[in-house]
């Protein structure tokens, strides 16, 4: 029994163990500072999807100069052989168009990728400075919570108050503490969830600089009332990847046709592609109208994220007179250490509101002026 107990406790202490964030130690240096910049380079790099795309981008590279090749090679032999006719004039006309639409769609998506990784990251960092900024108001509430306990825990000695009078002190820093440990494990998970998103590895070896995240949160925005709204529409319709398969789609399907011209025996194949190119313009057109309506509801998205980050300024404004005249009425003695630990809380929790709103604007901003 006690051999299958000691198994037991050791299964469990690897668990306990495998959940906490490993650091790095290049020599008991730590953790290396990094810039978003370079996080976002760093991610680029190492990132095994986008490695992926790259690679299945090369291979397209050199398939297309093989069906090139095998292309202009068959060209002068497509009536040789009445069996091979089909075949020798799909490789000549439609092969070279197939091959260099799936290499469009390849780079399509590895420049999406790339952008929606940065999104990522910049979260990140944002995520870091609310943790942090938790982290900090626990800190600094743990200190006064405890000396506000001993002044009570003295006064109960003197028989000036009751045990129901210091319960409530108790509570309060058991919350603190909890609260503590709560957003250092938090943040430690944060960091861990970083790395492994720009270096692929669950070892902290780099901690985000977050000391110019609020200049890249804030920075050259265009007045929303100063936008085109008509040229965003025009730059979103030339650069929508759905419209640009649509597009290569018709050119397949003129050069497949090329091939029934000279496969005489497939007239029905040969009406299905005028069908298919008639659908495919009907395509067109929708996705065009959806471009358009999605950029009004985006722009009306962004009107109110610019509101929500208005809103939120406004709020720390009150939360620092709050906190501010929470610790003179306590001076007074007005107000219990409990009240001044709430201002405190009220106050981080309106400057991450802030920080958030800022994040939730900038990422819409970014995308919705992606191309433009």
């Amino acid at each position: 029994m006690k051999k299958y107990l000691y198994i037991a406790l050791t299964i469990l202490l690897v668990f306990q163990v495998g959940s906490l964030p490993i650091f790095a130690d290049e020599e008991s240096k730590g953790p290396i500072s990094i810039s978003y910049e370079d996080a976002v380079q760093m991610m680029i790099k190492n990132n095994r999807e986008l490695d992926s795309i790259a690679k299945q981008i090369e291979i397209q590279k050199e398939i297309i100069i093989e069906v090139k090749n095998e292309s202009s090679r068959l060209d002068g032999f497509i009536y040789d052989d009445e069996n091979k006719i089909n075949d020798r004039a799909t490789a000549v006309y439609v092969d070279p168009v197939i091959a260099q639409n799936k290499l469009n769609s390849l780079k399509r998506s590895y420049e999406d990728k790339i952008f929606e990784l940065e999104q990522s990251v910049i979260d990140y960092y944002v995520n870091l400075v609310t943790k942090e900024n938790q982290i900090t108001v626990y800190e600094n509430l743990k200190v006064i919570d405890q000396k506000e306990f001993e002044q009570k825990s003295l006064e109960l000695q003197l028989g000036k108050i009751t045990e129901n009078d210091v319960l409530p002190y108790e509570i309060e820093i058991d919350t603190v503490n909890k609260d503590l440990e709560n957003a250092i494990r938090n943040k430690n998970l944060t960091l861990m969830d970083f790395n492994y998103l720009i270096t692929n590895e669950l070892v902290v070896k780099y901690i985000p600089n977050t000391t110019n995240i609020n200049s890249i949160l804030t920075g050259n925005y265009l007045a929303l009332e100063t936008l085109d709204l008509n040229t965003i529409i025009k730059k979103n319709v030339e650069n929508d990847a759905t419209l640009a398969s649509y597009r290569e789609d018709i050119e397949k399907y003129e050069q497949q046709k090329k091939v029934e011209r000279v496969y005489t025996s497939s007239v029905s194949a040969y009406k299905n592609f005028d069908s298919n190119i008639e659908e495919n313009t009907l395509d067109t057109d929708k996705r065009k109208k959806t471009i358009q309506y999605k950029v009004y509801t985006d722009f009306d998205n962004l009107q109110s994220l610019l509101l929500d980050y208005k809103i939120a300024q406004n709020s720390l404004t009150l939360a620092e007179n709050s906190q501010k005249t929470a610790n003179v009425k306590f001076e007074l003695g007005l107000v219990t250490q409990i009240d001044v630990s709430k201002a405190e809380k009220n106050l981080i929790s309106a400057k991450n509101d802030v920080t958030n709103a800022l994040n939730a604007y900038y990422k819409a901003y970014q995308a919705f002026l992606r191309f433009h």
